[in-house]
């Protein structure tokens, strides 16, 4: 057959992520999860040589930066691994895991360099990803993977999504056959998720809402290369940059109040997926809530009057953390089954 006459099926795809504790190498050991969309590519600058060569003709050709770059769509899954390990290589810092009285687990996620993450004196950094995308039967490994941008959203009569943008040093064809194996737990839903919030994370109060966003950029600067290669040599993160949207009625004067006084909250949103922890020996559920101890209101947080209906206002919130150490702009808690993400 001529190229062109068969086709390839996007049903017939996976994507895998596995950890690497040495930035650039593959690791061979992959977590899957379902998808809506993937983009990952490699691709190469191509310049034709300006040369004068007594005619109109470009007669010479060369390649030479080479990026992989590259997006992901799924439903958000507190149960999957895959999910797990990607939000926790975009918020770049340490894990700690702890056994519940109902033995089901509590991973704190928390937001760092990428850099020195381990969770314990025996465990290793996690520097980046490996992904493995199986594009409908011709399987392709990119390596030295990071999360650019990390996003969870929701609104209403939806599923809680999760899209990340990453960026990587290099990528191939492989030779794996991929054996994707998939949780059994349904993702997260709008019908699980609580917005809360308050003067503190110990004194927050739920709130109607209608939709919320959550990103967190990390600015990774994806042009350090050298001399003798295509690839990036590093991929460092820069200044993080938190922000958190909301959608809400407007019934009150309470944000404008809040935005005019910079006054700061706190807030909290639990994405719960109503499934018992299958460890667990009590009622607990497969889980993940976001914490923002300090959060400005970010104006105008006024509606707009567009038509005869109910007014309602898009809410921004500026998370910021404190000038400690130990302070943090956002941090996540999940709890699942998994043991730990050492």
């Amino acid at each position: 057959m001529a190229k062109g006459d068969n086709a390839r099926l996007g049903y017939q795809s996976s994507v895998g992520l596995a950890e690497e504790t040495t930035f650039g190498t593959k690791v061979d050991s992959f977590d899957y999860l379902e998808f809506i969309s993937e983009s990952f590519k490699v691709d190469r600058e191509s310049r034709k040589l300006e040369s004068i060569n007594t005619g109109r003709s470009f007669i010479k050709r060369v390649q030479l930066n080479e990026t992989v770059e590259g997006s992901l769509e799924a439903e958000f899954n507190p149960a999957s691994d895959f999910a797990i390990k990607l939000m926790k290589q975009a918020f770049g810092g340490t894990v700690t895991s702890a056994t519940q009285a109902s033995s089901d687990i509590l991973h704190t996620i928390n937001v760092g360099d990428m850099e020195s993450n381990a969770g314990t004196s025996t465990s290793s950094d996690v520097k980046s990803l490996t992904f493995q995308a199986d594009k409908g039967g011709t399987v392709y490994d990119y390596v030295g993977c990071r999360v650019n941008s990390f996003t969870l959203k929701a609104e209403v009569g939806g599923m809680v999504m999760m899209t990340a943008e990453v960026i990587g040093k290099s990528g191939s064809l492989s030779s794996s056959t991929p054996t994707a194996v998939f949780s059994d737990i349904i993702p997260a839903d709008y019908l699980g998720v609580t917005f809360a919030l308050g003067d503190s994370l110990g004194n927050v109060s739920a709130e109607t809402v209608q939709s919320f966003e959550f990103s967190i950029n990390n600015n990774l600067d994806g042009e350090q290369r050298g001399l003798g290669s295509r690839s990036r040599n590093i991929i460092p993160p820069v200044r993080r940059e938190v922000s958190l949207k909301v959608t809400q009625r407007a019934d009150t004067t309470t944000n404008y109040s809040q935005f005019l006084a910079e006054t700061i909250s706190a807030i909290k949103i639990t994405m719960d997926t109503t499934q018992t922890i299958t460890s667990s020996t009590g009622s607990e559920t497969y889980q993940c809530q976001l914490e923002f101890p300090r959060c400005y209101t970010k104006g105008p947080a006024q509606p707009e009057v567009g038509d005869a209906g109910v007014l309602s206002y898009d809410i921004e919130y500026e998370p910021i953390s404190d000038n400690t150490t130990t302070a943090y702009d956002v941090r996540a808690l999940v709890y699942n089954a998994t043991a730990n993400y050492f």
